[in-house]
C-alpha cells in the first residue's frame, strides 16, 4: 500500500506525483489515476499538476481541472471598483484615498496600518492592488503571491491572482511572442520570473532588462534574425519594447533548439545551451519529468518548475487553454540557430560545439 499524505503544501504535490508514477509502473492504474487525480487537485497550474494531467491521459484517464471561466483584464486589474476593501474602519481613509486617485497617500495609509497589532484582515491585499493599479506591477506581485494557494484561483480569488500574474507588457509579449512564434503566456511567464517587471533589473553577471539579456546575447539575436549590425548599448537593451523583441527570439531558438519542448528551453534559457546539451547527453534517455529532475543544477531545476507554473497560470487566466506537455523527450536536439519558419539572416549561423554556444549565446544569467 503506498501512502498518501494530505498536506495540501507544492512538496507534498510532488509526492502525490510521484506516487502516483510509482503505482502506475506496478500497475496499479486505478490507484495511479487516484493519486494522480489528487496532485491536479491540489495544484492544478502547478508544473506537477501538469505532469499530473499528462500522465492520466498517457493511459487513458481524463484528467478534471476546476478553474473560474471568467476571464480578467487589464481594465479589471486597474480598476478598483471591483477591488474589496475589507470592511474594516482602519482601512477606510485608504479607501477614501484610493477613490479619488491618491494612490501613494492610500498606500502610506495601508502601510501605516499594517505596523499596527493587529493587521486588518486584507490589508496586504489591498496594498497589493493599490500598487498594480498605480502602474507598480513589480511590488503588487511580490506582496500576493504568497497569499495565493496551489489549489488555484476560484471566483473569490480571481483578482488576487490577477494581481499576483499581472498584465503589465503582456501587449509586448503578444506582439512579439506571435512575431516569433512563442507563446505570449510564456514571455510573460519569463518576464516575471526573470526581472519582477523591473525594466532596470540587472543582475550581477550583468543581464539586463524585463527578460535579463546579456549585451552579447542581444546582439548575438538581433545579427542573425533582424539584420542588425550595430553593437547594442546597455541602455538599449533596457528598453522594454527592444528587450522583450530580443528575449522572444532568443527563447524561440531554445525552443527550436530543445525540438520544441518548452521545459528543456527553459532550462537552456536559465543555464545555457551548452549545459541543456550536456543534460540532454547524459539524461536523454528517461522522461520528461525525470529528465527534470536529473539536472544537476538547482538553480535551473527550480526555473523549469517554477516558470512552466507561471506559463500554465497565465494561460488559465488569460487564455483558452493550458499548456500540455509531452513526457517523451525529443530524439534529437536541432543544431543550434536553426529556427523552422524563421530565415537566418547571416549565413553559417547554425553552431556546434558546446563551446560556442555559450560563447556566443552568453547565456549566463
Amino acid at each position: 500500500e503506498i501512502p498518501l499524505r494530505l498536506v495540501g503544501s507544492e512538496m507534498c504535490i510532488r509526492d502525490r506525483y510521484w506516487l502516483g508514477v510509482m503505482a502506475l509502473k506496478q500497475g496499479d492504474t486505478a490507484r495511479a489515476v487516484a493519486l494522480l487525480q489528487d496532485a491536479i487537485d491540489h495544484g492544478p497550474l502547478t508544473w506537477y499538476g501538469r505532469l499530473a494531467a499528462a500522465r492520466m491521459e498517457s493511459v487513458g484517464a481524463t484528467p478534471q481541472i476546476a478553474l473560474p471561466l471568467s476571464r480578467l483584464t487589464s481594465q479589471d486589474l486597474a480598476s478598483l471598483e471591483l477591488l474589496r476593501v475589507p470592511r474594516d474602519p482602519r482601512l477606510e481613509p485608504a479607501a477614501g484615498f484610493a477613490r479619488l486617485g491618491m494612490w501613494e497617500d492610500a498606500r502610506d495609509e495601508v502601510r501605516r496600518q499594517l505596523k499596527r497589532y493587529p493587521q486588518p484582515e486584507g490589508a496586504e491585499r489591498m496594498l497589493a492592488a493599490l500598487y498594480l493599479a498605480d502602474g507598480r506591477p513589480d511590488r503588487a506581485h511580490w506582496i500576493m503571491k504568497k497569499h495565493i494557494a496551489p489549489s488555484g484561483p476560484t471566483y473569490a480569488t480571481l483578482r488576487d491572482w490577477g494581481t499576483a500574474f499581472p498584465l503589465n507588457y503582456m501587449e509586448l509579449s503578444h506582439r512579439w511572442g506571435e512575431n516569433a512564434d512563442v507563446s505570449p503566456f510564456l514571455v510573460q511567464a519569463i518576464i516575471r520570473q526573470e526581472s519582477g517587471f523591473r525594466t532596470e533589473a540587472k543582475s550581477p553577471v550583468g543581464a539586463l532588462g524585463l527578460m535579463q539579456l546579456m549585451p552579447r546575447t542581444a546582439g548575438y539575436v538581433a545579427k542573425i534574425f533582424l539584420g542588425e549590425k550595430t553593437k547594442y548599448k546597455s541602455k538599449q537593451v533596457f528598453e522594454p519594447d527592444r528587450n522583450i523583441k530580443l528575449g522572444a527570439m532568443y527563447i524561440r531558438m531554445h525552443t527550436a533548439y530543445a525540438g520544441d519542448r518548452v521545459p528543456l528551453a527553459l532550462a537552456g534559457y536559465n543555464a545555457g545551451p551548452a549545459n541543456l546539451k550536456r543534460w540532454y547527453k547524459e539524461y536523454g534517455d528517461r522522461e520528461l519529468d525525470a529528465w527534470v529532475e536529473s539536472i544537476t543544477y538547482r538553480e535551473a531545476r527550480g526555473y523549469v518548475r517554477k516558470v512552466f507554473t507561471s506559463y500554465t497560470t497565465y494561460a488559465a487566466l488569460y487564455g483558452d487553454a493550458l499548456p500540455d506537455l509531452t513526457l517523451k523527450l525529443p530524439e534529437n536536439l536541432r543544431s543550434w540557430g536553426d529556427v523552422p519558419g524563421m530565415e537566418r539572416i547571416k549565413k553559417g549561423a547554425t553552431i556546434v560545439s558546446a563551446e560556442d554556444l555559450d560563447r556566443l549565446a552568453d547565456n549566463e544569467h
